[in-house]
């Protein structure tokens, strides 16, 4: 029996625990990215915009993705 749902040994909360916080994650970043754009940059710089959305949101797939992988047994 595992004690904390970051190390768990069930594939189905394993997997509910992944997606959930994935979601969260993006959520997150992408409510501060909305309020940094809005607040800050240029409404008519367009490829800012886009190309920072972009990249924004794929660093904080990749650092969510990192921190499972090193801190979690989700991915095992």
């Amino acid at each position: 029996m595992s004690r904390s749902i970051f190390h768990t040994d069930r594939k189905w909360v394993a997997g509910i625990c992944y997606v959930g916080f994935l979601l969260l994650t993006l959520m997150l970043a992408s409510f501060v990215f909305f309020l940094v754009m809005n607040l800050w940059v240029d409404k008519d710089a367009r490829f800012i915009r886009i190309y920072g959305g972009v990249v924004w949101i794929y660093g904080w797939s990749y650092l969510y993705h990192r921190w499972v992988r090193r801190c979690t047994t989700w991915l095992a």
